[in-house]
This record gives structure tokens, sequence and C-alpha cells, in this order.
């Protein structure tokens, strides 16, 4: 290390009070080999030198041979140009304040030093105090005081910068005073400080005075954790002068980077006009975009970066957390309710392992859209319920929802904490519409449509089909030919209403159960419905419908569709209502979308089988699973 000033003084302790044991040149080369922050938070450094030892303030060494940076200049005077400038102990922000000096305060320049901040002189204050300041405030001429004058009847004075602080005094319209401060508070008003009255002062505002001249607006941030404070310097070893709120505004005057340590330090001021020095990563632009990591499991919270160290706390897999600072492979973290602690870096990731993210909106008609949710993992459980007319809750093991923007039909989402932890998200829809929901491996999508059967999207199974006839009744009908026969009529029904229709088979082929909930699963279609011909005995009798809820993932809309498909149907043909039935058929349980399966009447009955055979019947089985629809999606 080299000295940086003319004459740097090494005394016997870290402090200028102890006695000078040795006053080294510009350039000296000297060995640190100790550091300590005194009770004045100065930084010295203990250093050897031609076998002697002592201790210098950090600030007058450097790694590099100065070139010259240091001058002396013992008849240089200046003025300065702001108002309460700080003198601080050393050439840095970092160091304390040991003076404030007025504007248009003459002093006296000894030395000046030229660092990465910019250039700064060093003052002469007394025969035995000294101290730096930036050069860019000081002037060789006087500043002209600014005037303002009151231009109301009554302007009030204040003893802070905001209608908030309390009445100090009043004056009269006419009166005239020098700006001794400008200030702009946190709703962006602008406030004079004055001298209303012999070594009394206050502020007032703006509005109520003539003259004058606009503060420089400086950047704003918002405290964006639960655990900022204000330190003296730009270091953790400072000591600490405030308690900072979560989303506090806070004035942004200056920039620091801590070359020891690397960390960047803010210079901030509050409303109430304290300064001092906050670390970066506590503070935000805004509160509603702030980043965050997760943790990708459950896990700890150390209190230092060792797995070793006590527990801070325990957080479960999708926590929130905002990072604050990395050292090695570790990430110092705080909880969204001010838990901090240090975390392994292999544990976190940027997007929720369980969470619904970065909501996309498509456009299918100037009605209808899809909002689908990417999942950064796999989210067991995930399920809805229907809990009123027009709702949807959607929920399930999920950390972190994002909510999409307007969607035609949407009148409202809101994510609802629950007491375990996880969040579900409530949509509440427009009377008029209606909604299906598909859960993917990777994405969630909702579709939300007008109510009706216009612009429906429909499959028609009819079951069994070439070598497999299903039930055969007593004069030689067969299952098979009966369901497809139906199910083509369905489909002229639905068109009709504006319906789009698939049939899983068109003619008769065979098609396996897996096949048939394939196309539905690979499909963006809104419904399911399989038909068939019961059997049993020849007295048995009537309509029935099947739907299942233990694997459908679609399950409770699945009942809604059986329960008005089974009414319509069985008030249509006018035979025996058997009611709706919770079952576990392969084209129901494995199947994804709302998803019934009728039996339309007993083949095995000869007088069902009658019905069943005659044209008649089949075109009011069409018409009442129309119906049934229609109900469903109104």
């Amino acid at each position: 290390m080299y000295t940086q000033t003319l004459k740097a003084n090494v005394h016997k302790g870290a402090t200028d009070t102890y006695p000078i044991v040795l006053t080294l040149d510009l350039n000296s080369k000297v060995k640190v080999i100790d550091r300590f922050i005194n009770a004045k938070d100065e930084e010295w450094s203990r250093v050897l030198v031609n076998g002697m030892s002592g201790w210098v303030l950090t600030s007058s060494l450097s790694s590099k041979i100065s070139n010259s940076v240091i001058k002396q200049n013992t008849t240089k005077t200046l003025y300065v140009s702001q108002h309460n400038l700080a003198v601080r102990k050393g050439a840095s922000n970092v160091y304390p304040t040991i003076a404030t000096l007025k504007q248009n305060q003459k002093v006296t320049i000894i030395d000046e030093h030229n660092s990465s901040s910019g250039k700064w002189y060093r003052l002469k204050l007394s025969s035995k105090s000294f101290g730096w300041v930036p050069a860019k405030h000081l002037s060789p001429q006087q500043i002209k005081a600014t005037k303002i004058t009151v231009k109301v009847t009554s302007a009030i004075v204040r003893s802070g910068a905001s209608t908030t602080y309390k009445k100090v005094s009043t004056l009269p319209k006419g009166k005239s005073f020098n700006v001794i401060d400008t200030f702009i508070n946190s709703k962006n008003e602008t406030w004079y400080r004055i001298e209303y009255s012999k070594k009394r002062y206050g502020w007032i505002s703006s509005t109520v005075v003539s003259g004058g001249s606009p503060a420089i607006k400086t950047t704003s941030k918002y405290v964006g954790t639960k655990n900022a404070y204000i330190y003296r310097g730009a270091d953790l070893s400072y000591k600490v002068t405030n308690k900072l709120s979560y989303g506090e505004k806070l004035s942004i005057l200056g920039e620091f980077t801590n070359k020891s340590t690397g960390h960047k330090w803010l210079q901030v001021r509050t409303n109430a006009g304290v300064t001092g020095w906050t670390p970066s990563w506590e503070l935000y632009n805004s509160l509603k975009s702030m980043p965050h990591l997760y943790s990708v499991s459950s896990t700890k919270l150390y209190k230092s970066a060792s797995s070793s160290s006590s527990s801070a706390g325990s957080i479960a897999a999708g926590t929130p957390l905002i990072k604050l600072w990395s050292l090695n492979n570790w990430y110092n973290v705080e909880t969204t309710s001010g838990v901090r602690g240090w975390i392994l870096k292999e544990n976190v990731s940027s997007t929720s392992p369980k969470g619904l993210l970065n909501p996309v909106i498509t456009k299918i008609s100037s009605t209808t859209h899809h909002i689908q949710w990417e999942k950064a993992s796999a989210i067991s459980s995930i399920k809805y319920t229907v809990p009123a007319t027009n709702q949807l809750l959607i929920s399930g093991d999920i950390a972190s929802i994002q909510l999409p923007g307007n969607v035609t039909g949407i009148v409202d989402t809101k994510i609802i904490k629950n007491n375990n932890g996880t969040k579900s998200l409530l949509v509440v829809l427009h009377a008029n519409y209606t909604f299906t929901l598909r859960n993917y491996e990777n994405a969630l999508n909702l579709k939300v449509m007008p109510k009706g059967l216009k612009g429906k999207k429909i499959i028609v199974d009819a079951g069994h089909g070439d070598y497999d006839p299903g039930a055969i009744g007593p004069s030689g009908v067969k299952e098979k030919d009966v369901n497809l026969a139906v199910a083509k009529y369905l489909k002229a029904e639905l068109e009709r209403s504006g319906a789009s229709v698939l049939l899983t088979r068109s003619s008769d082929v065979f098609l396996e159960l897996s096949e048939r909930t394939d196309i539905s699963n690979k499909s963006d279609y809104d419904a399911f419905v399989s038909i068939h011909s019961n059997s049993f005995s020849s007295t048995s009798r009537g309509t029935e419908t099947f739907y299942n809820t233990s694997e459908n993932f679609n399950g409770s809309q699945s009942h809604f569709l059986a329960r008005d498909v089974q009414a319509a149907l069985s008030k249509e043909l006018g035979t025996y209502n058997r009611g709706y039935t919770n079952n576990d058929f392969y084209v129901t349980r494995e199947n994804e979308l709302p998803s019934i399966l009728v039996e339309l009447a007993y083949l095995s009955n000869p007088k069902e089988e009658k019905l069943l055979k005659s044209d008649s019947f089949r075109r009011d089985a069409a018409t009442g699973i129309r119906i049934g629809l229609q109900n469903f999606f109104n």
C-alpha cells in the first residue's frame, strides 16, 4: 500500500488523539497488518514501515502509487455552493460527518484528492480540525441568495416540509425571505426552508410564495424488505441510525460500491429528513414487480452461510424469497414474513416450482378466449369447485399465482391465501358466460365463452362397433347400430344449434376404449357424450346416465352434465327415469373433459328393444340429449 496524502501522520493508536509516532510523505510504501473501526466509525489501518508500526486513516492509503493526484495549496479559498454541506472525516461518502457548512461560507483548501467518486478537497476548519468535501460543491464566487415573497394573505410556516408537520408561524403577504434549502417531499410538493425570525427556521410551501427556483428532483425507491436499516456509512459494520418501514419511500442522493465487499450502497433521505446509507438490495423501484426466488423443496434457512450453523427457520417448497446478497454458493434471503437466513443456491429457482405463472390470453373469437398458465413444475392434487353461480375456484398445492389481464366474460379474479400456506384462484364470470377447464402436465387452460350451444365443441361417441356388437335384443337388434344412428342424429341436432361436433366413429368400425379417450384428451373440445343401450333382463327398463368424479379432472362439471342430460332425455323419451350415477366406466374415468355415458333404454326388454329399433325414438333420444347439453351450457 502507498500513502495518498502529502503528509500522512502515523499515530500510536487508531484515532488522531493518540501521539504521532511518524509522518510519511506522499507515495510512501507501507505494509498493512491490521484494520480497525473506532468509536467514531472511522476506519484505521495498522501499518508497518521501516521496522516501526502505527495507525493511519485507511482513506489516506491506496494500492497504487499516486500520479500527483494530491496537491497542496494552502492559499486557495472557495465558497460553499449548497446548503448544509456535510464535511466528512475522509475523502468518501462512507466516512462520518464531522461538520456542516452553510451556503456561501468561505473555506480554505489545503489538499485535494482524485478518487473513483470524483475530486475531493481537504478543508481547514480550525487550527486543529480538518475534513473533506466533494469539490463540485465549492465555487470561486459566492452564490446569490434566492429570494421568495409571500403572495397570499397569510402563509403558514411549518416545522417540516409537509402539511403534516406542526405550524410554527404565520407570515403576512409581501414579506420576503432568503431560501436556505429546497426540498421535494413524497407528494412531489416543493417546500422552502427559511429563517422566518431571528435564529428561528421553518418550511413554507412553494404554492404560497412567488420567486424561488424548483428543487432538483431526486430519484426515489421503496423499501421492499421487512428488516431494512439506515447506516452511518456504506458497510454493515457501521452504526445503525434508523429503522426503515416496509413500503417507505426514500429519496436517493447517491450511490457507492464498497470495494472490500463488492456491495452497492445507496445514500438515502427519509421524508423526515434522516440521511444515511442503505444496502441496494433493500430498495426497489416498485413493490409490484419485485423479483423473487423460490425454494425448490422444503428446507431450512440457516443463520450463516454454512449448513453446520443453527437454523433460522423452515420453509415449504415454493416459498417466495427476496434475494439480498450472495456469498460463495449461498444466498442471503428474506421471506415475505420478514425472516432472514441463508440458503444454498442449488435449493432455489427463479420461478415458483408450484405456481401458475405467465398467463397467456388467446382470442378464439370476439367473445371466446383461452387463458393458459404455465406450470413451472407438476402441481399435485389441482382441482376446482363451483362455489356459487358463475364462480370457479381453482385450488391445490399451489404456492404462487399470476393473475391474467382483462378477459371478456370475466368480472374478477382473486388470489385466496389458504390456512395451509397454499393459494387458490377465484374466477368470477359474467352472468352470460361459462367455462371449460383443462389440466395439462405443464399448463392449465381456462376457456371462457358465452353460454348456450352456439360455438361449443362436443365429441359424440357411439359405443361398440364392427366385431363388437354390444348388447343384442331378443329380435336381433344390435346395440352398435342403435348407438351410431343416435350419434348421427345428435350431431345434426347440435350443428343446427350452432355447435361443432366430432364423432369418434361415423361408420361400423371398432375403436378401443383408450382410442376414444385419446381423441377427447388431445382435443380442445368442451364436452364428451358416449351413447349406449343397456341390457340386463327382460323386465329391466328405463334410461340412465353415468359420470365419474374419482379420476376425471372435470368430475364436478361431469356431474352437472349428467344431471341435465338425464332429466331432458328421460322426459323426451317418456321412459322410466333411473337417475344419474357416479360410476367407473373407462370413457368417463380416463377422460379429461366433462364426460357422460348415457344408456338410452334396455335392449334386453322386448318393449324397449322395439322402441330402440324405431327411427322416431332414436330422433327423440338425440333431441333429449341436445336439450340436456343446451341446459348444461346455459
